[in-house]
């Protein structure tokens, strides 16, 4: 296991549980990217701008594949132990 997958898992868990686990930072989240999606339209030329930033992302996750696949890891990993500790709590 490489240290970018591990990072990429350990974010993705740690992101991803949170996300689940808080209404508040899940709306602080979504608060920001709301804003930086309109900050990027703003800044760029419209569609075109965020077409770009997008674009940067999915070159930043190419350049980096093993932390890509880490983050996905993380954020199964949290998906699956949120439902196990849901299931337990309702049952």
């Amino acid at each position: 296991m490489s240290q970018e997958f591990a990072t990429g898992a350990t974010m993705g868990l740690i992101f991803a549980g949170a996300m689940c686990g808080s209404w508040i930072f899940r709306n602080l989240i979504l608060a920001l990217a709301a804003g930086a999606m309109v900050m990027a339209f703003m800044n760029g030329d419209g569609v075109t701008g965020l077409m770009t930033v997008s674009g940067q992302v999915v070159r930043q996750f190419n350049l980096h594949p093993e932390f890509g696949r880490g983050a996905i890891v993380g954020v199964l990993a949290a998906i699956i132990i949120g439902g196990v500790l849901l299931s337990r709590r309702s049952g």
